[in-house]
């Protein structure tokens, strides 16, 4: 899960990554966007414009934001197959970070 706003620059410069390990993972796992209290109407345009290739959801409340994610935006939260938080990453992700990679390979695996 990939908490997001469109306001949030580092939020909308992590979507193509996102979008590469959607589209590459597809047979294993699900990215799923969580949108951080924004209209639908802005949010269902947004991802059409930079070319998300993964569900978005809407957290109009904030409430699935607090829960899983914390206070900053982006974050994204890794979980197993048995719904369980596993890794959090605050901030935005980094298509060099070998090790986003090596813990994402290693999730997969179980």
């Amino acid at each position: 899960m990939n908490f997001w706003a469109t306001w949030c620059e580092p939020c909308v410069e992590e979507l193509p990554f996102l979008s590469d390990i959607a589209a590459a993972e597809a047979d294993r796992m699900v990215v799923l966007g969580i949108n951080f209290k924004e209209s639908s109407e802005r949010v269902r345009q947004f991802p059409a414009l930079r070319s998300v290739t993964y569900p978005v959801l809407l957290d109009k409340s904030g409430e699935s934001f607090k829960k899983w994610a914390g206070a900053v935006l982006p974050t994204t939260v890794l979980i197993d197959r048995n719904g369980k938080a596993r890794w959090r990453i605050v901030g935005a992700l980094d298509a060099s970070d070998k090790s986003f990679r090596q813990i994402l390979e290693k999730l997969l695996k179980e």
